[in-house]
């Protein structure tokens, strides 16, 4: 539809700023990214999901 209203021109402002709009906001997330993976490493590199021994520990806590 925005490319049927502006004439079908790949260099029509709208567009234009569309694209600039993406483009920024990929750059902040890789810049995101990179802060949460360096956060990450500088916590010791701990595993993102339990493992036997931490969700035996959990159970046996739960349990009334």
């Amino acid at each position: 539809m925005v490319w049927e209203a502006v004439g079908r021109d790949t260099l029509a402002l709208p567009l234009l700023v569309m694209m600039l709009h993406l483009a920024v906001g990929d750059c902040w997330i890789g810049i995101a990214s990179a802060l949460i993976y360096s956060i990450w490493d500088l916590n010791g590199r701990a595993a993102l999901y339990p493992t036997k021994g931490e969700s035996r520990a959990i159970q046996l806590s739960s349990s009334p």
